[in-house]
């Protein structure tokens, strides 16, 4: 059985008293307007989020190509290189 009391009422739910709350628009004399700074990684976390979810019916189209041998194609192998030179030059 666990040691940990439960925790008991809600005073979780009141807000917290405080003595420094602004009027809309009355920023403190001294200090600028709020910024946020977003790290390299989050921007492509939120790039990759906004990308298409998976195709699967393309992904076992293509699958069943590759089994067979009919996928490779030079004129294939072709559009994937230049497609991957744009994507490094973008």
């Amino acid at each position: 059985m666990s040691d940990i009391s439960p925790i008991t009422g809600n005073s979780y739910n009141q807000p917290l008293p405080s003595t420094h709350r602004t009027a809309p628009g009355t920023e403190h004399p001294h200090r600028g307007p709020d910024e946020v700074q977003l790290s390299d990684r989050a921007r492509y976390l939120a790039r990759v989020q906004r990308e298409p979810g998976v195709r699967h019916e393309l992904v076992e189209r293509v699958r069943t190509e590759i089994d067979a041998g009919r996928y490779e194609t030079d004129e294939r192998i072709d559009i994937a290189v230049k497609r991957l030179g744009l994507d490094i030059l973008a």
